[in-house]
This record gives structure tokens, sequence and C-alpha cells, in this order.
């Protein structure tokens, strides 16, 4: 093997400052794996070591990620694992990041070494970064070296060790569980269902966007975006306006779009042109096959909290919703939404009861509605229905 020591090109301040960019310094772990998909590979496994030194507590880390993708070859080495902010992945909508500036995340962990072993078209190379002056050193390896293999070399004691596996794994598996690849952690594998824990799940396909949505009853539900499985953002904080302004109101939904992608500093989505075609096809599917599963829930299964939900989907309603005989009467018949609301608008109230009674019919006699409800209390579904449609003003 032969030995090629070199400074990175971007050492000095430069790179301290985009290393200090990622306020989680285990998302290094999110950046290789994210490289590594890129890559092509179909399984990432990330595995620890410990090799305590002699009458102490002290030892060294070994952190591993290994890949199966395409690999480097000595000019994408050159051009892009070892120059900042250069990128094969720009315009390219199968590819997770943009900004090629990922690697340099694994020095947020203060390693004293980082050796990449790769090889493509016949090369086979070990760069070796040196952490406290960011030299590195290219090596033309003797064997070959099938896709990507980085470790991360760091002195520790005992305590420090465990640490870092039991956060490595925990941010693995926030930022990758729904990757579509396989991803193990000490081989075990961390892969998560893409789905919903919630009532009336629902999912979506169309060529490069999945969706899963679900109904949802407080004022800050939850959302997740996502590119390929990998996690770009998730919460239940809506507080931001362009959030308001975005998202459908009233349900949870995940994302997983080959037009997602984060922002520079990987804490939020870029909302650019790409981002808002994803969002479009969001807001089609739940203002259409979802509420039209929604009305058919309520009408076949009568759950209450349906009933509830149903007050977010009624603004443009169709008309083939707005005269479906949704709503049950006393007498067992059903009202549509557009009788209610006439009916709302006429009587200026709504009558009803559990059970009919000489009262109802006495009501009924004199042309009013009498819904078949239990009240507010056992069923607060119905309840946000009907407060709503006597609460606003426009047509349904």
């Amino acid at each position: 093997m032969s030995t090629t020591p070199e400074y990175a090109p971007e050492a000095g301040d430069t790179l301290e400052q985009l290393v200090q960019q990622f306020t989680n310094q285990y998302a290094f772990l999110r950046e290789l794996i994210q490289n590594a998909i890129d890559a092509g590979t179909k399984r990432v496994d990330v595995w620890f070591e410990f090799d305590p030194f002699e009458g102490g507590s002290m030892g060294a880390m070994r952190l591993h990620v290994d890949d199966t993708g395409e690999g480097m070859n000595r000019e994408i080495i050159d051009t892009q694992l070892t120059r900042l902010f250069s990128s094969s992945k720009e315009n390219d909508l199968t590819k997770i990041g943009k900004f090629g500036i990922g690697f340099v995340s694994v020095f947020a962990l203060s390693p004293e070494a980082v050796v990449v072993d790769t090889g493509r078209d016949g090369e086979y190379w070990r760069i070796l970064f040196h952490g406290k002056d960011k030299k590195f050193e290219r090596i033309v390896l003797d064997q070959p070296i099938d896709g990507t293999q980085v470790q991360l070399i760091k002195m520790v004691d005992s305590d420090d060790y465990e640490k870092h596996r039991h956060e490595s794994k925990r941010t693995i598996t926030y930022w990758c569980k729904h990757c579509d690849v396989d991803i193990y952690v000490d081989n075990e594998r961390i892969n998560q269902p893409f789905t919903l824990h919630a009532p009336h799940v629902m999912t979506h396909q169309v060529p490069g966007t999945e969706l899963v949505v679900a109904p949802a009853d407080g004022p800050k539900p939850f959302y997740g975006f996502y590119n390929r499985g990998l996690t770009l953002v998730e919460s239940i904080e809506r507080d931001d306006p362009n959030d308001r302004q975005d998202h459908p109101p009233g349900i949870h939904f995940k994302i997983k779009s080959r037009y997602l992608e984060h922002t520079l500093t990987r804490d939020n989505i870029l909302r650019d042109e790409n981002y808002h075609k994803a969002m479009t096809i969001l807001r089609s599917f739940v203002d259409g096959p979802f509420r039209k599963a929604l009305f058919q829930a309520a009408l076949e299964k009568g759950e209450d909290a349906v009933f509830g939900f149903l007050t977010h989907r009624l603004q443009g309603l169709p008309e083939e919703l707005a005269n479906k005989p949704l709503l049950p009467l006393v007498d067992g018949g059903r009202l549509t939404l557009k009788q209610l609301k006439t009916a709302v608008d006429k009587q200026g109230e709504v009558f009803y009861q559990e059970y009919g009674s000489a009262l109802t019919q006495s009501l009924k006699g004199q042309g009013k509605i009498v819904l078949k409800w239990a009240g507010p209390e056992r069923e607060p579904g119905l309840g946000k229905l009907l407060e709503h449609l006597c609460r606003r003003k426009d047509k349904i």
C-alpha cells in the first residue's frame, strides 16, 4: 500500500463552523446513513467495539458504519468526500441530500481519528482523517472493499462508551426507523412500519410519494416528513405560521416523498417548489378519498369520534357527501348534512333525544327535526359537528 498525506482543503474555522451547525453531536450517524442510501446500499450496519487499556477504565471506542453501496474512487474522494459543498446530488430527486457537507459531521464527536475504507472501478482506498488538525492521508489498499466502511475512533472510559452506544442507537432509531433499506445497530434491526398509531388510518401511494393519514382531535396533531424513509422532521408543534397555512387541519400525517429535502441546518423542511408538490398530493388525498372514507365510517360504524373528525372536512364539501344520509334521527331515519344545515338555519336550534318519546313524536308532528343523540358529554363528537354547523354561516 502507499500513502499520501494532505491537508483537508476546508480545514480550520470554516470546517469548525460547519461541524457546529449540527446541534446533535450524534447527527453524523444520520448523515453517514443518508450517504449510504444515496450510494445504493441495501443494508447499513452500525456496530461498536471497545478496547480497554491495561490497568484502567479508559480505552479506544471504535464506532463502525458499513454499507454495500457503490463506493468511491479517487475522483469522488477528491471532489466530494474531502471538499465541502461539492455534490453530485444537485437536481437529482432520487437523492436525499444536496449540500455535500454531511460527512463533516463525523468530527462533532471530537474523534481522535476517522478511517474511511472504500472502493470503486477497481480502485480501493483508505482515507485516514486525523481528528485534531484535520489532515488526511490517502492510502492505496491491496485488498478489495465492498461499498464504504467508516470507522470513528475515540478515547473514552467504559461509562462513556455505554453512553455513546445508547445515544447512537436512539439517534439512529429516530432518524432512520422508516428507511427503505435495512438498518442494523449491533445486529438489531431498527426499522419500523410506516404508519400512525391512531384510529382510521389510511395510506396512499403515487409514484415517488407515500402517505399515511389519520384523523386528529387535538389542536396540535403529529406530522412527519421523510425522504426514502429518512426522517427530515417530526413534530406536534404547529405554531409556525407556515405549518398552519400548509398543513390540512384535523389530521395526523406522515409523508414520504422524493420531493422533500431538509434545510441546510437539518432542522426543518425546505419549502421550495418540490415541497409544495408534495403538499398538493397530501391535500388532494385528504380532501378526496380520506374525507369520503370518514363519511363512510360515520355511516357504517356510527362511531361518535368520527362525527367530530368531520368538522374539519366540511369546507368545499362535494354534493355527493353533503347529500349522504349520515346523522341518526330518533325515529330511526337519517339526515343529510345539507338537510341538517337547512333545518338549523330555519329552526335556529337543534332538538335531540337518546330515545323516542311522546315529546319527540309531538315535535315531529310540528315539523321539527329530532336527532338521536345522547348529548355532548356522552357523545362529544356529534356535539362538535353540530356546534360547527350552527356556528358557521357558509352553505352546505
